[in-house]
């Protein structure tokens, strides 16, 4: 059986003449409190909150930024303005873990050697970045 796949999946589908429910809940809002503002007061402060509350409600509506809404950078930016910002790199201490048991496959052809095949030094290069990283030295 054939199913036919929609098109344009990304694509918000017009709820409301020629916008999406998401622009016109702003612009809905906004033409609701300035139509109750034309009755109830003058002209002279009417037309300054038209351009107060309309220039936002637009923006609100149609202003995206590098392809993000604008209610979404705004939530955006509180998010990274209450989370903390300061990562650092605590370097755990642990001692290396050797595998002291190999399978016996593997040491069928090899002289059983009671030296660990593990190096370790007293000081390396990667210790000395962690130093580095640790207390920010370049």
């Amino acid at each position: 059986m054939q199913f036919q796949m929609p098109q344009f999946v990304e694509r918000e589908s017009k709820v409301i003449g020629p916008f999406t429910f998401k622009q016109f809940i702003p612009i809905g809002i906004a033409g609701v409190i300035l139509f109750m503002i034309y009755f109830t007061s003058p002209m002279s402060i009417f037309i300054p909150l038209c351009v107060i509350l309309g220039v936002p409600a637009l923006a609100f509506a149609f202003l995206k930024i590098q392809g993000q809404t604008l209610p979404t950078v705004i939530k955006n930016f509180f998010i990274y303005s209450a989370s903390p910002r300061i990562y650092l790199w605590k370097r755990k201490t642990m001692a290396p873990r050797l595998i002291h048991g190999a399978p016996k496959s593997a040491l069928k052809g090899q002289k059983a050697d009671k030296t660990p095949s593990l190096k370790i030094t007293e000081r390396g290069h990667l210790q000395d970045l962690s130093t580095q990283v640790e207390t920010r030295v370049k």
